[in-house]
């Protein structure tokens, strides 16, 4: 078993987000929801956060990127700092906001290196195929694909919000999450030699040896990224 680290998954948008930090044994050390609609405290290893919301003004997008840069950057802290960071990648197929979400990106991108953590990216496509063996599965199916794979749900958050005119359960981004924070606790398995690809099911392996024209190169034969040091 390598030594202690913390992984942790992020689904990321501009008015809500799912936060899942996994220890080396694969199990959940803490979860964060964060919206900007009203919510209540949960018990256990969650919390839910509020979004503030800003008048929509022209200041609206500055101070809104402001809150998420300073929330993300708490992460730094010793109790909640994590060795390993994935982030789910941008949905180009999806409407509205692209370059808003694009801002935001960059901003976590950033300040997850500056954290210290090592930084993984993974596309929508493999984090469903992770989830589910299937890349254009739904955001329900995930879930499912979650519970099913490692018995893990998020159905004590009932509460559903709009997306573009459709019931969406807010779960659903914690599932999302989680698997990206799985994906990064195999990786991390797989490099100490705790796990091999072809110990895993057939439809996750396949995401470890997956390449594409944007990654030639497979996941195992990219390391994580870190920020660089500035010369003194």
């Amino acid at each position: 078993m390598p030594a202690h680290f913390r992984a942790l998954g992020i689904d990321l948008s501009l008015n809500h987000a799912g936060l899942v930090q996994l220890n080396e044994e694969g199990e959940i050390c803490k979860w964060n929801y964060i919206t900007n609609q009203k919510s209540k405290p949960v018990g256990g290893k969650g919390i839910l956060i509020d979004l503030p919301v800003t008048p929509s003004d022209e200041s609206f997008d500055m101070e809104r990127l402001r809150w998420w840069q300073r929330a993300l950057g708490t992460l730094a802290r010793p109790d909640l700092h994590s060795e390993y960071v994935g982030i789910e990648g941008y949905a180009f197929a999806a409407p509205g906001h692209a370059h808003a979400t694009a801002e935001l990106g960059g901003i976590a991108r950033l300040q997850m290196l500056k954290n210290g953590s090592g930084l993984r990216l993974h596309d929508p496509l493999s984090v469903k195929m992770f989830a589910t063996g299937r890349g254009n599965a739904t955001a329900e199916e995930v879930c499912k694909g979650v519970f099913s794979s490692w018995g893990v749900k998020f159905d004590f958050m009932p509460r559903i919000r709009r997306k573009a005119g459709q019931t969406v359960l807010e779960e659903e981004d914690l599932c999302a999450a989680y698997t990206v924070a799985r994906m990064v606790w195999t990786e991390v398995m797989l490099r100490e030699g705790e796990l091999s690809v072809d110990s895993l099911p057939a439809h996750q392996a396949r995401v470890f040896k997956r390449v594409t024209k944007a990654n030639p190169k497979s996941i195992l034969e990219r390391d994580f990224v870190y920020l660089k040091r500035e010369a003194p």
